[in-house]
């Protein structure tokens, strides 16, 4: 509702998807180093964008802001 959240994709290679217990631990670490519970989205290998120059990391998609 109210709150802001925060989705943070993951290329996950591994053989099967991680189980419950192994995104828990994803989760948790991520939680002690940024602060906030972040939503954890799992993609396939090589879908995220790769570039050898500096990268936006964070991108704000909650449409506050007009253009």
């Amino acid at each position: 509702g109210h709150m802001d959240e925060i989705a943070v994709r993951v290329e996950w290679a591994g053989v099967s998807e991680p189980g419950v217990e192994t995104t828990a631990q994803i989760v948790a670490a991520l939680r002690t180093k940024i602060g906030v519970r972040p939503n954890l989205v799992l993609v396939p290998p090589n879908t995220l964008a790769r570039t050898d120059l500096k990268s936006r990391r964070v991108r704000d998609e909650r449409g506050l802001y007009s253009v």
